[in-house]
Parts: C-alpha cells; sequence; structure tokens
C-alpha cells in the first residue's frame, strides 16, 4: 500500500520521517506514536478539500519468476541481515526495554548505512570496545537523539537541541547534563527504558564510524512483528 500510494506521489516514501519532520517545524503535535494538527482550522481546511486527487491504480500483475526472485532475496536478508538482540550485548535488552526484548530477533540494514545519514531517533547497532555504555567489547544497541554539531542540553528530562525543546523524545524526569557541541562526526544517543537510573549507562557520545547497522524490523516474535520507527 505504501508503494502504491508513494508511487501515485500522494505520500513520501518514508511517511515517518515526513511526519517528525512536520512535529519539529510546529505544524504537527507528536504525542507518543501518534500525530494531530496543531490548528483545528488548518485540519478542518484539509479535511474539507474538494480539489482533484490523484488517481490510484493498482500495480500490474507480477510474472512468477519475479515472485521467486523476491523470495529469495528475503530469504537472503534472513539470514545474513538478522540477529537476535540477546547476542548483542548483555545490556542491549534491558537499556532498549520496552521497545526490543531479548527474545526479539531483528533485521537491519548493514548495507546502505555504510553511506546514507543516520536520522534522529534511528535505532543502531553500535561497536565500541572503548565506550562507557557497554563497559567491555562487542556490540550494543542505542536510539539517536542529537546530531553532528547539534548542541545538547537536558533539564530534569526534557532534551533541548540548539536551545529548543525536543518533544518528540521522552527521558526520565531526574536526567540532567549541561550544554554539548557535537563534533562533525559525532552522535548523542540514549536507551529507551526510562527506568534506568545512571545516565552515563543509558546515554552517551558516538563516532559515527562506531556506528554499525540500523534496526529496521522486529521479526520474531510474530505477536510484536513490525516496523521499529
Amino acid at each position: 500500500m505504501r508503494w502504491i500510494l508513494c508511487r501515485n506521489q500522494v505520500i513520501p516514501w518514508n511517511y515517518a520521517r515526513f511526519l517528525t519532520y512536520a512535529s519539529q517545524r510546529g505544524l504537527l503535535k507528536q504525542s507518543g506514536g501518534r500525530f494531530r494538527f496543531y490548528h483545528d482550522l488548518l485540519r478542518e481546511h484539509f479535511a474539507g478539500d474538494e480539489r482533484e486527487r490523484p488517481q490510484l491504480t493498482l500495480a500490474p500483475p507480477s510474472r512468477p519468476w519475479l515472485n521467486w526472485t523476491l523470495a529469495v532475496m528475503l530469504l537472503l536478508g534472513w539470514l545474513l541481515f538478522s540477529r537476535n538482540i540477546e547476542t548483542l550485548g548483555p545490556d542491549t535488552a534491558m537499556m532498549m526495554s520496552p521497545t526490543l526484548e531479548a527474545q526479539d530477533r531483528v533485521l537491519t540494514d548493514d548495507l546502505t548505512y555504510a553511506y546514507r545519514t543516520p536520522q534522529r531517533g534511528d535505532i543502531i547497532i553500535v561497536e565500541g570496545a572503548d565506550s562507557l555504555l557497554d563497559g567491555g567489547d562487542g556490540f550494543y544497541i542505542r536510539r539517536i537523539l542529537a546530531l553532528p554539531q547539534e548542541t545538547l542540553e537536558i533539564r530534569q528530562g526534557q532534551a533541548f537541541i540548539n536551545h529548543r525543546p525536543l518533544e518528540t523524545f521522552s527521558l526520565p524526569p531526574g536526567y540532567e547534563r549541561e550544554s554539548v557541541t557535537l563534533a562533525a562526526d559525532e552522535y548523542f544517543v540514549v536507551g529507551d527504558n526510562e527506568a534506568i537510573e545512571e545516565f552515563e549507562a543509558f546515554g552517551g557520545i558516538v563516532p559515527r564510524d562506531h556506528i554499525h547497522a540500523q534496526i529496521l524490523l522486529r521479526l520474531s516474535p510474530l505477536s510484536r512483528w513490525g516496523r521499529l520507527d
């Protein structure tokens, strides 16, 4: 459905990023995974818009060989780019709960992330033996909070990016961090578990070359299957 809508120029391909961008510009208000317009008049204007809309067309029926090719590619992707959370460091499940749990198996992007720019909100796999976040060798998982050359400050759990409050992130109210400006190759990452009391373990600065991959999908268990935005 998303491919059809994007092909007909009705929505952008990365719809979650589009909505987050709109909320950062003050057009939408984000509450958890929901978005709404700040202004009721604007919402009513869009809801009552009677302009001609583009016609949606279904994709042509696929050929059998194409279906087999896609099936093989999906299988290879499962084998090559899927990982168990419990193998990615001893603290991963604890730090990223409830978004990720120890029994989860995830699909990662190890290819395009080698040259694609990480974005705020991405859940990433970091490899950093010298990081204070993991306390040892191997990998760990965090979420990107601040981007290169941004100024980050945290006051009573409220994150400020370039001195403006970031409403899309919820941090534990006891967390504090003095203002810090990230270098051109640095990212600030945090966990998702608000019950973690030690901020030094919860978040920190990582260099770009330590970011190994992005986690895209939760593959199993099936009851929790879905995209991780």
